[in-house]
């Protein structure tokens, strides 16, 4: 018996009229059965479904499954399934489980499972990317927002854009240390931030390496046409862009001013920074790689 665990807040539940009893239903004609645990879910509900080694059907947005994996530590799955009901919906998109719930629950029932990676930096665990530079300034910014608009994620790059300078890091990928001016660095564990900001398209969320993105020290000008580039795909073809492999990256500020660095698109702190993959950490309900 699986445990559905139903996020009512998720980003696109309101607009779905969804509920859990719905979603029960929905499984049980598919062949899955699962239960709800009573009552609101909380880190107790989520350890003790942890610990009953049942399937645990996440039915929510990214911020659910941080959350169920930060109770977890990591990798305390036996067994995760998605079904993306949230705004952006990141791990989903790495995965190849799309939007559609009926084509959600159809993966969950037909059970293909893969093991994947996970990322850990400063002891926070992530599923796409973490970095420090330009992209953790914005996130930092945003992520401080009490009330978030739709227009606040523009406004905050706007802000940190105005006030940006490369910064003198040193970074150290498997104890090879580099030091120079940066405007971003990136360890990525998937392609892509979401849909559509891809970082490092080679990457593999199951091969136990992050894909380590160095962007140089870029013009105003040069970070929107870089920003551009990322939208099609083609970041890791720009010249100022070097792109590595490795299992730990070390981020330091070699200035004064510590950097800010970030897990998810979410805050996490300053340098210094640890970055490291955790190789197949969770197993997860997902379509078979082709």
């Amino acid at each position: 018996m699986d445990i559905l665990l139903f996020n009512p807040n998720a980003g696109s539940v309101e607009n779905l009229g969804l509920t859990a009893d719905q979603l029960l239903a929905k499984l049980q004609e598919r062949g899955v059965y699962a239960t709800i645990p009573p009552g609101e879910i909380n880190e107790d509900v989520v350890r003790d479904a942890l610990g009953s080694g049942a399937r645990i059907i996440a039915a929510g947005g990214d911020g659910t499954i941080h959350n169920l994996l930060k109770t977890a530590a990591g990798c305390g799955f036996p067994n995760m399934g998605i079904i993306p009901l949230g705004t952006a919906n990141h791990l989903a998109v790495a995965l190849s489980i799309p939007n559609d719930i009926d084509t959600a629950i159809d993966i969950i029932a037909a059970g293909h499972t893969r093991r994947i990676d996970l990322g850990r930096v400063n002891g926070t665990v992530f599923t796409q990317a973490a970095g420090a530079g330009l992209h953790a300034r914005i996130f930092h910014d945003y992520g401080e927002r009490k009330e978030k608009k739709p227009l606040d994620a523009t406004a905050a790059a706007a802000r940190a854009l105005a006030g940006f300078q490369p910064r003198l890091m040193r970074v150290v990928l498997d104890g090879q240390p580099y030091i120079g001016e940066l405007t971003q660095v990136t360890a990525a564990n998937t392609p892509a931030y979401g849909r559509s900001f891809v970082i490092a398209p080679d990457a593999r969320i199951d091969d136990g390496l992050l894909d380590v993105v160095l962007v140089h020290s870029l013009t105003k000008v040069e970070i929107l046409a870089y920003a551009q580039a990322a939208m099609q795909g083609r970041l890791s073809e720009m010249k100022k862009t070097y792109v590595t492999r490795a299992q730990k990256v070390e981020v330091y500020s070699v200035e004064a001013e510590a950097v800010e660095i970030h897990a998810d698109a979410q805050p996490v702190g300053h340098t210094p920074a640890v970055i490291e993959v955790i190789p197949h950490c969770i197993e997860v309900t997902a379509p078979e790689v082709r």
